[in-house]
């Protein structure tokens, strides 16, 4: 996508806008001029063939001819609320409200999107043709955007997903499972969150870890840190100490674009089927607060969307509990939850409450956190929340059948 009077987004000015809007050459297939006046359906059919093409933007408050008027009508609300009721997905924008004296408009910048097709509420996909939005009605044009979807998913995968070749060909005895979650977010400010990332004070993410477990390491590998939890160092069967493999153990790895994996290990007890999950509560606790020490403190304003996969990969029948974490420890709300867990899993059974095979959520692909996602769960939708359902697990509660305790019940 071309910039306005080349110049980067965040420098663009009301001047710059008007200046390039005078232009006779300028590149109107990038550009779309609305009135005051126009309808939401009409703002969403060209953010729509925007996204679902190579980008551009839609600048409300001009008209056709290139007169800037002003704009009374619109806001960066209304273009939001626009987007998010009646654009599924939810595709990248940036909003700016530009004005000189007596005359104002907002220009919406719309990225290339990489989960098309971008359909309206009424059931229209639309793509950009020279300088106006047209359906697509060609099979072909549609394939193009599915394939495009596709190549988009396998590098997620890539990113986000890890390999368990190595921990197969050199399994400790006493492993039995383990839990991976990974997310690839999508922010509207991508290069602020990797300028943040860079320079990073991992002090205080130490910190916010040990006030859940310990002992921890943080460091940095290539461009991602990488957090971990417990020993590097196990016994074999001869009893002799030797150093654990890679990808063994609970670990966190976060992207300077704000995409995460982590893992937490499940193992059980010497000679018996038994295996303590109160790691699940304690690691993942304490991967969100590391998380949260690291992540933008307005990482919910520049937030669009994450894709989300949970997975358990079962080794070993067993039958899970939580037993008595090590050291005291937490908050209060997390000392309730391990009581009431522990409570949970030694008064109701069900059977053997054995886990005896595998599972993903979803079973393929990835299931999307968005604002979408929070008004169907009618969730308030802040900072805490939003980390809360990017870190948070239903593997949490392994083995119990009942609906586990909610934060809201504590």
């Amino acid at each position: 996508m071309i910039n306005i009077n080349k110049k980067e987004w965040n420098e663009v000015s009301f001047y710059d806008v008007e200046q390039f809007i005078t232009k006779e050459e300028n590149e109107r297939f990038f550009f779309e001029y609305k009135s005051d006046s126009v309808k939401n359906d009409k703002v969403a059919k060209e953010i729509s063939s925007f996204a679902n093409t190579f980008g551009g933007y839609l600048i409300i408050g001009v008209d056709d001819d290139g007169t800037v008027g002003k704009c009374t009508e619109w806001n960066e609300e209304r273009v939001h609320s626009v987007v998010h009721d009646n654009l599924s997905p939810t595709p990248i924008i940036d909003i700016k409200n530009l004005s000189s004296g007596d005359k104002s408009f907002i220009i919406v910048r719309v990225e290339e999107g990489d989960r098309p097709p971008y359909i309206t509420s009424k059931g229209y996909i639309y793509k950009r043709v020279s300088s106006g939005s047209y359906p697509i009605n060609d099979s072909a044009d549609l394939n193009s955007l599915l394939r495009k979807a596709e190549y988009k998913e396998r590098k997620v995968a890539a990113k986000i997903e890890k390999d368990d070749s190595i921990i197969v060909s050199t399994m400790p005895s006493n492993l039995c499972a383990y839990v991976d979650i990974g997310f690839s977010l999508v922010s509207n400010q991508q290069l602020s969150l990797e300028k943040n990332f860079f320079k990073l004070d991992l002090k205080k993410t130490v910190e916010a870890i040990k006030k859940v477990a310990s002992p921890c390491t943080v460091s940095r590998v290539g461009n991602t840190v990488l957090i971990s939890i417990g020993e590097t160092i196990t016994s074999n069967n001869s009893r002799e100490n030797m150093l654990l493999n890679a990808g063994i153990g609970h670990f966190l790895e976060v992207h300077p674009d704000g995409s995460a994996f982590y893992r937490i290990m499940i193992s059980s007890d010497a000679e018996d089927m038994r295996a303590d999950i109160t790691n699940l509560t304690i690691a993942s606790s304490a991967f969100r607060e590391a998380y949260s020490s690291m992540i933008d403190t307005d990482i919910d304003e520049k937030f669009v969307y994450a894709d989300k996969y949970e997975k358990i990969r079962v080794y070993k029948q067993f039958c899970p509990y939580y037993g008595r974490p090590k050291s005291q420890g937490g908050t209060d709300s997390e000392t309730f939850r391990w009581f009431t867990n522990h409570e949970i899993h030694q008064t109701k059974t069900y059977g053997a409450n054995k886990v005896i095979c595998s599972s993903r959520i979803p079973a393929t692909g990835y299931y999307t956190v968005d604002r979408e996602l929070f008004n169907k769960y009618e969730l308030m939708y802040d900072r805490e929340n939003l980390i809360n359902q990017l870190f948070g697990t239903s593997y949490l509660n392994l083995g119990y059948v009942e609906p586990p305790v909610l934060d809201s019940e504590e």
